[in-house]
């Protein structure tokens, strides 16, 4: 057989993954992931015209006495908190497109006899999308029935955060002019959690039980108990009065319990463990050890165990555990026949100990380093097993088919090994499915597919022997059907063309589903300037020196040129980064055609086309599209001028020379791609520097280029200096060694430059891409664009000190233009060592087939449409998701205040210059002018003023609003005017703003409408405090009472 490298890549990629992935399905994780379903109707606010983005439910309920269990289930979407009784009780983690998220959890402890609320708030991320809330649970009672808490009329809903003297979450709170939920169609949604559910739900059954003869210390109970089949899940639940230890199957759940051996007051606290990887098929015992001062040692507990058929074995603390006083020294695994165990008193009651009280814990289990030493000598079995099988079987498969080969034919015994790759992709995709909220590990690993993995291979066995004797007299080179060259083009220029269409579709349907952005005003007012001055500039407030533009300045000219066409101020900024987008797609197909081949191109391109993190980038109006087109454009340029060994191409040159002018123009952040660029040029040259610092157009290109960047940064220090400053901030900072702070990342840039927000497989390929540059025959147009990518990335960590996603927009295409020659580079090198060519037609199809299939798989699993590995957290970034919410909307609060607005009112906001747009776009008028915001609120000072040139007030350099910059001033302001409005953002309030403004702000306040990340607040002229109300109504309340006595 030939090919013995490849074999044994094949073979060792089919051990590991498909190996892992049978032990796993036996051996379940120690880490707690389960999925939890509802099949019923959701809770939602019915409204008029656009559904809202914030959905508030409360349902309150008098209980005569407190229930011994209460526990609540929620999923819904995008993000759930969960209120009781004015505590915070639970938070889901946020979820994206097509995911639905959820909690469950015990809020026993948290009910008490009288009024009770729980209070649920669901939030919008995703487009098209409004919050939904599936609500079960139930509290039990020692006597009587369950009472269910998903009762549909006891529930009200709002849209917005509100506070009526106690907030809306709290039982106080006066919800009768919330409306009634609308109950929805019954759906059918799944959400992941991190805890076993049944934990929770499960009813407790177990009794207090003791060991005869115990009076003070340490006693041990145990019990076995039958499982019937491979266990898949379990869980143990723990109530002692003392400090204890607890093992099941003779090992410890965790290697380190506090409190064991020391004497302290005897508080119950129930503990829970997800015993899922410590159970085993047939008998099982479970131990606990417990120690007290003063008392006998109690304990309560209780077990389930689920098989993977789905039967249930519960068993619970009562007369038919054993137990033994003091350390007996068999507690781990327990001798039952021994006469120092003997049966446990069971007792009745709450033996001073109410459930409802319990502390509760939830505990990882640790076992010591036996059981991880074991675990993992069995994983290697399954892995080093799963090799020897696979290789025995392709071996045996392959001397087959070099016996019933022809003489004259080629050696094709390879193809038994290539069988064994589909199923390694697959289970390696199973894999990457466990770290997706959409699905669990008991999802993935289970028999059936496993099975199914083993089965796909000698099914691709047994059709290849099946072919082999068709196949033996087909010529070598001939495929039996070949294509025209004007089929060729004619398929190559439909595939682009529906490609295109499809990247295009993909920008143009939510061009405009979101608002504009704060940043996206000011590239608006910039942009109309371009024709009135001639460069974009402007004057925000007499009281303002005019300025001009100090960044970015390259992208304001091809706005105006949107401006000639279009007069929506969304389309006038975002078209030309659709424009931009699509450019890059098609330059990014061109690279990869020119350096590799065209199979690199289409990949790139796909990557290009599909990825929400583009997408974004083309629905933004900023320098982000723009950017990336002049830093490809830029590398090309530069590779294309030095490539070879003689005298550099000086168009190429000079090309390259202006790109990075439009590249620094366009963001002067790109500056530090020079360097990597400069490191790329000497190392490609390293050999034949000499004609390249020869030529004179190189010294007189790099003056040009020297030259443009100094006249970018003196126009910025200029305009800078023209105004002053007040204050520090984001504007003022400069370079400097990050590398000295304990939060200094050096790879951030690289993991940011992902097209998706899963870096997982972009490393993957980066890795491989060095060993590629070794060798292979791309090696130096992959040597280049590697010294782009990482020297630019690692320089941008060691001296930024501002770390954000966008800023490594220039390399995203790079690094998919890397993996598209990584993932191509890999089916190549499958079929050349398969020697595809040579082998019969059938063959040969099935070789393309498997290469092909191998890479439609990974561009699917990177383009971030299909596997989201969200809780893979060391690789992720802070990418756009498919279809995300991004931009705060000022719409809902905007209509809000245009509607309510009266003569002599006051308007702060967070982002005036935004607020103003919205005035000046919808015409509000003060008097006869436009109307502007009176004030601009920032305590924190994170993002400079200026000083105006006849007054001593700090304004805002975007709008002229004057700046209030502490509490005194937000106190001042309150006192002389009735009636204020402040339109602020959720995220931005407390990085603006510091605690003590903000908690004034809630205290004198009211929110009056809000959208996503975006609240108006209002301070009516009869408004009175929130305490004050509360207090006054507290009074007026006694008053009646005592009135009618």
């Amino acid at each position: 057989m030939t090919s013995r490298p490849l074999a044994a890549v094949l073979v060792l990629g089919f051990a590991v993954a498909v190996g892992d992935f049978g032990f796993r399905t036996f051996n379940p994780s120690p880490t707690s992931e389960y999925m939890i379903e509802v099949d019923a109707q959701p809770y939602s606010l019915a409204t008029e015209g656009e559904p809202k983005k914030h959905l508030y439910l409360r349902r309150t309920w008098r209980l005569t006495e407190p229930p011994e269990q209460a526990w609540i289930k929620l999923v819904g979407h995008d993000v759930i908190e969960v209120w009781v009784n004015g505590r915070r009780a639970g938070y889901s983690p946020p979820v994206g497109y097509g995911r639905t998220t959820g909690v469950v959890m015990d809020i026993s402890p948290l009910m008490h006899a009288g009024e009770n609320c729980i209070a649920i708030h669901a939030a919008q991320l995703v487009l098209d999308r409004p919050p939904a809330v599936v609500v079960e649970g139930e509290a039990r009672f020692a006597a009587g029935e369950p009472s269910l808490l998903n009762a549909d009329d006891e529930w009200k809903a709002a849209d917005i955060y509100e506070r009526r003297g106690p907030y809306w979450y709290e039982s106080d709170f006066n919800d009768e002019h919330w409306a009634k939920v609308h109950v929805g169609d019954r759906v059918q949604w799944r959400a992941q959690i991190a805890l076993p559910p049944r934990a929770i739900i499960q009813p407790r059954l177990s009794k207090w039980i003791t060991t005869p003869g115990a009076e003070s210390g340490a006693a041990v109970v145990a019990k076995t108990f039958d499982v019937a089949g491979q266990p898949r899940e379990g869980w143990l639940r723990v109530i002692t009065t003392g400090s204890e230890r607890v093992a099941l199957n003779g090992r410890l759940l965790t290697d380190v319990q506090a409190d064991l051996g020391t004497q302290r007051t005897a508080i119950a606290r129930e503990l829970t463990f997800d015993v899922s990887p410590l159970l085993r098929r047939g008998e099982n015992v479970v131990s606990i050890m417990s120690e007290t001062s003063g008392e006998p040692p109690r304990v309560m507990a209780d077990l389930e165990a689920t098989t993977v058929d789905g039967e249930r074995t519960y068993i619970a603390t009562d007369a038919t555990w054993k137990g033994s006083t003091g350390f007996a020294t068999d507690w781990l695994t327990p001798d039952f026949d021994h006469e120092r165990w003997t049966d446990c008193s069971a007792q009745f009651g709450y033996q001073g100990v109410v459930p409802r009280a319990l502390g509760r814990e939830l505990l990882s289990v640790d076992p010591p380093g036996a059981f991880w030493f074991i675990r993992a000598v069995v994983h290697a079995m399954w892995i080093v097993g799963s090799g020897l099988v696979a290789a025995a079987g392709a071996f045996a498969i392959a001397a087959l088919m070099d016996r019933r080969r022809p003489p004259e034919g080629a050696a094709s015994s390879a193809l038994a090994f290539v069988a064994l790759l589909p199923s390694t992709i697959a289970a390696a995709t199973g894999v990457m499915m466990t770290w997706d909220l959409a699905w669990s590990a008991h999802d993935v690993y289970q028999r059936s597919w496993l099975a199914a993995l083993w089965f796909l291979v000698p099914a691709q066995w047994l059709s290849l022997l099946l072919l082999s004797p068709a196949n033996a007299s087909v010529s070598r080179h001939s495929d039996g059907w070949q294509w025209s060259r004007r089929a060729r083009w004619t398929a190559a220029a439909v595939g682009w063309l529906a490609l295109g269409s499809l990247a295009l579709w993909l920008r143009l349907r939510d061009l405009t589903a979101e608002p504009i952005h704060h940043d996206e005003v000011t590239v608006y007012a910039f942009t109309e300037t371009v024709f009135t001055q001639g460069f974009p500039g402007g004057q925000v407030h007499p009281d303002i020196p005019f300025g001009y533009a100090a960044t970015n300045e390259l992208c304001y000219f091809f706005n105006a040129l949107s401006e000639l066409i279009f007069d929506d101020p969304l389309l006038v900024i975002r078209v030309p980064s659709v424009v931009w987008s699509m450019l890059t797609m098609a330059f990014l197909a061109y690279l990869g055609w020119k350096w590799f081949d065209g199979y690199v191109g289409v990949v790139a391109a796909v990557f290009f086309a599909v990825s929400p993190h583009m997408i974004g980038f083309a629905d933004f109006g900023r320098y982000l599209a723009q950017v990336q087109f002049f830093s490809l454009l830029t590398m090309y340029c530069t590779y294309e001028a030095v490539r070879g060994t003689g005298k550099p191409h000086i168009g190429m040159m000079w090309a390259a020379t202006v790109s990075f002018i439009a590249m620094y123009y366009s963001w002067e952040g790109a500056g530090m791609f020079g360097f990597g660029l400069a490191l790329a040029v000497f190392f490609h040259r390293r050999r034949h520097l000499v004609p390249l610092l020869s030529s004179p157009h190189l010294y007189v290109a790099s003056l040009v280029l020297v030259l443009s960047v100094i006249a970018q940064n003196a126009h910025r220090i200029m305009q800078q200096t023209q105004r002053l400053w007040y204050g520090e901030g984001i504007s003022s900072l400069t370079i400097k060694p990050m590398w000295r702070y304990p939060f200094f990342q050096h790879d951030y840039f690289l993991i940011n430059s992902s097209w998706t927000r899963d870096a997982l497989l972009p490393m993957c390929a980066l890795a491989l891409a060095f060993v590629l540059a070794i060798g292979h025959r791309w090696r130096a147009p992959l040597r280049f664009a590697l010294f782009c990518l990482v020297i630019n990335a690692e320089l941008m960590a060691a001296f930024l000190p501002v770390r954000t996603n966008r800023y490594a927009c220039h390399l995203i295409g790079i690094l998919m233009l890397i993996t598209a020659a990584v993932a191509v580079a890999g089916a190549e090198a499958l079929l050349n060592n398969l020697r595809y060519r040579r082998l019969p037609s059938a063959y040969r199809w099935y070789a393309r087939f498997v290469a092909f299939g191998a890479t439609a798989v990974v561009v699917a699993l990177a383009s971030g449409w299909t596997v989201r590995t969200a809780e893979m957290t060391q690789f992720a970034n802070a990418a756009f998701d498919v279809k995300q919410l991004r931009i705060p909307d000022w719409d809902e609060p905007t209509e809000y205040l245009h509607d309510h607005l009266q003569e002599g009112d006051v308007v702060i906001s967070i982002f005036p210059h935004t607020t103003n747009f919205n005035f000046a776009f919808d015409k509000v008028r003060k008097g006869d002018d436009t109307r502007t915001v009176d004030y601009w609120l920032q305590s924190r000072l994170i993002i400079q003023a200026t000083i105006g040139d006849s007054t001593e007030s700090p304004r805002d350099r975007r709008s002229g609003a004057i700046m209030i910059h502490n509490i005194d001033q937000v106190k001042k302001l309150f006192a002389e005017n009735d009636r204020i409005w402040y339109c602020t953002m959720r995220m931005a309030q407390g990085k603006l703003n510091d605690g003590e403004v903000s908690q004034y702000l809630r205290q004198h306040m009211d929110v009056v409408s809000e959208d996503f990340a975006t609240a108006l607040m209002l301070r009516d002229k009869n408004h009175r405090p929130a305490p004050i109300r509360l207090e006054e109504d507290e009074a007026g309340q006694l008053a009646s009472e005592y009135f009618l006595h």
